[in-house]
């Protein structure tokens, strides 16, 4: 007869939990710095050309 899959203990669902909440958290936060942030007006194609060169550059 094949063994079933154990069960996550509930600790273990406790701290997925924890880990998920502290993310959607950190999100949230990044969100709303980003909607209190300064405006820079209208941006185009040139300036996302720029963060892909950026983040090209940053990877490197």
């Amino acid at each position: 007869m094949p063994s079933r899959p154990s069960q996550p203990s509930s600790g273990h669902v406790r701290e997925i939990i924890s880990v998920y909440d502290a993310a959607r958290q950190r999100l949230r936060d990044l969100l709303l710095e980003g909607a209190s942030s300064d405006k820079i007006g209208p941006v185009g194609a040139s300036y996302f050309d720029s963060l892909r060169d950026r983040a090209l550059k940053g990877s490197s």
